[in-house]
């Protein structure tokens, strides 16, 4: 197949978010797809290394500039606007390659945060978008535990909760994607809030299969029972809630704990750990090599992961993977990846009686090697369901899944099923919309030849209007509804044709223009292809399209969360995706302009196109 991928982290050798940008090209390559891969330029030095050191033919990097300037806003505002803004620039990018690769199915890796967005459906190909977090949120009772951070997380529940009805292009990304992989519960609610066609189920973590060892990793018992957590350290990640817990087991029980990573928060947790004399030893080892994170797998007898929100955990999976019995809280995607069997999972209710729970856990290991062994095989085995050879091959099955749906859409339409939903939806008989919308047609149409062709013109209201307007018109009519020809008043159509956009009974270049009014909409994606093919053959060198389609950037439908998609619209399409559609189908000199109602007061040339509840482009052939 031939695959676009999009992702913002990309660094051989890692782990989390950096190795999947690198792990599903490459390994997608080499199972003989023809892969492209979008990355910021801030990772050429290292793929390229990775390249030169295992060159592979089938796998091309295409290497975008980040904007830096975005920075200055500060970390927490300024990455997000940087973030957003490459997105952008990375589908300027994708869109000038499909033009020369005709990609079959484009898949948006990282970041893996629903919230984020993707502007990849911008290319009108298969879109595949995950699997992505982003729906979960800090239990309220433990913001404490943020610090100067908790406002700032305060801001992100209610964004995640309420005000994501703004968040357009998540929206956008989330509705056009054929599915979106959710990788916890939370996740799949808000994408199925968000209009989300399809949601699947696949938690964000996997493991190159050489990390995974055939056997479970024997451990002999000690004296001292050896805790590990591993992570970033963030507020969010509950790293004082772990010493805290620890606090609470009585100095008579030999444990310790290790802690590895670094992060924004380092320098005031060494603080904090120093600031009271600890009930056991806790060593802070900052961050080490990912292969010296392997051996202090190896070397713990007990993993524990607090942290408090958290798409799944890439470190719970790594644990696991070397049979460490798990601690963990009974919450988001942690929840999910580890089974009853393989650890213990404490509830989150207050802060005061999940400490207490993470403590008896503790205490609970620390008494029992057998059970230790026992929920560390259990945790081996479920690992074994994440390498990363089972990741590719599902994601693979999904590819060709979603590819070959579009492809049987484009050949199969369901036709009564159009005529069936066409009929229920009878505004186009009796709006009063109709009528200005085909004296916005005749302006354009004023000296485009004599042989015009009306699209969906139901009734025939439209085309009173146009012959009214241009006198010495030859009109045409195409409708799929049998009653609605039927009811075309004599005089209106020189012929009219019961039949579907995409077979239509007309011989090749023998229409000067088609309009078409607010009728794209009510096509599936595959077959508005299959029609801009069939107006582009029909159409004479030269001849002239105009269409008009509800705007989903209309300010209102962004205010409130709604969607022009429901009833008999089908699809919904973005100006920019639709003017490169035409440009695929052989159109040249699209341009768009404001139409529906609000274009009575404000023209059809004000310079916020949101303003406009529809849009009309034009485009001619050749």
């Amino acid at each position: 197949m031939r695959i676009l991928i999009s992702a913002y982290a990309c660094e051989p050798g890692s782990g989390s978010e950096g190795g999947y940008g690198w792990n599903y090209p490459s390994e997608l390559a080499r199972r003989g797809n023809q892969v492209h891969t979008v990355v910021p330029e801030r990772w050429r030095e290292g793929v390229e290394r990775e390249i030169a050191r295992a060159p592979h033919d089938r796998l091309t990097f295409h290497f975008v500039a980040e904007r830096e300037w975005p920075l200055r806003l500060g970390w927490t505002l300024g990455s997000a606007l940087r973030y957003f803004l490459w997105q952008w620039d990375a589908a300027q990018a994708a869109l000038r390659l499909d033009a020369l690769h005709d990609f079959e199915v484009v898949h948006h890796v990282s970041y893996g945060t629903l919230l984020g967005g993707s502007f990849m459906w911008r290319l009108g190909k298969p879109f595949v978008f995950g699997p992505t977090g982003g729906g979960q949120v800090a239990p309220s009772a433990f913001l404490t535990y943020f610090g100067t951070f908790s406002r700032s997380e305060a801001v992100r529940t209610m964004v995640t909760k309420h005000l994501w009805r703004l968040d357009w292009p998540a929206i956008r990304a989330a509705r056009s994607a054929r599915v979106v992989l959710a990788s916890n519960r939370e996740t799949a609610l808000l994408a199925g809030r968000m209009g989300a066609q399809r949601v699947e189920s696949m938690l964000d973590v996997y493991l190159p299969d050489h990390i995974v060892p055939s056997t479970p990793t024997a451990r002999a018992p000690r004296e001292s029972v050896r805790l590990l957590w591993v992570g970033r350290l963030l507020a969010r990640k509950g790293q004082q809630l772990t010493v805290e817990a620890l606090d609470l087991v009585p100095g008579t029980v030999a444990v310790e704990l290790d802690i590895v990573g670094d992060g924004p928060v380092e320098a005031d947790f060494r603080g904090w750990l120093g600031d009271t004399r600890r009930v056991h030893p806790v060593k802070l080892r900052g961050r080490i090599p990912w292969s010296d994170v392997h051996r202090a797998y190896d070397d713990a007898d007990v993993f524990i992961f607090t942290s408090l929100r958290d798409t799944v955990g890439i470190q719970l999976l790594e644990a696991m993977a070397h049979a460490l019995p798990v601690i963990t809280l009974d919450h988001q995607g942690a929840a999910e990846l580890v089974p009853d069997d393989a650890g213990i999972k404490v509830p989150v209710t207050s802060p005061s009686e999940t400490r207490r729970g993470v403590a008896d856990a503790i205490l609970r290991l620390a008494a029992s090697p057998e059970l230790r062994a026992t929920l560390g095989d259990a945790a081996h085995r479920r690992a074994l369901e994440f390498t990363l050879s089972k990741r590719i091959s599902d994601v693979e099955a999904l590819y060709v899944e979603v590819a070959s749906i579009g492809a049987a859409a484009a050949h199969a339409s369901d036709e009564p099923a159009y005529v069936e939903l066409n009929e229920r939806q009878t505004e186009s008989e009796s709006d009063d919309f109709t009528p200005r919308r085909y004296v916005q047609f005749a302006r354009h149409l004023r000296g485009d030849g004599s042989s015009v062709l009306d699209v969906g013109c139901g009734v025939g209201r439209g085309g009173r209007v146009l012959k009214r307007m241009i006198p010495g018109i030859t009109l045409m009519g195409l409708d799929c509804v049998p009653g609605r020809i039927e009811r075309i008043p004599p005089g209106v159509y020189a012929r009219a044709f019961c039949a579907t956009s995409m077979a239509m009974p007309l011989e090749g270049a023998s229409v000067d223009c088609i309009v078409a009014g607010e009728f794209i909409e009510h096509l599936s994606e595959a077959d508005v292809d299959r029609t801009l093919q069939e107006f582009a053959r029909v159409l004479r060198p030269g001849g002239k399209l105009l269409m008009t389609t509800p705007n989903p950037s209309y300010w209102r439908l962004r205010l409130t969360g709604r969607s022009v998609l429901g009833g008999a619209h089908l699809s919904e399409h973005q100006a920019s995706k639709l003017a490169a559609r035409l440009r695929r189908h052989g159109f040249s000199g699209a341009t768009v302009c404001g139409s529906g109602r609000w274009s009575k007061y404000l023209g059809e040339r004000f310079p916020l196109p949101a303003a406009y509840g529809s849009y009309l482009i034009t485009a001619h052939t050749g």
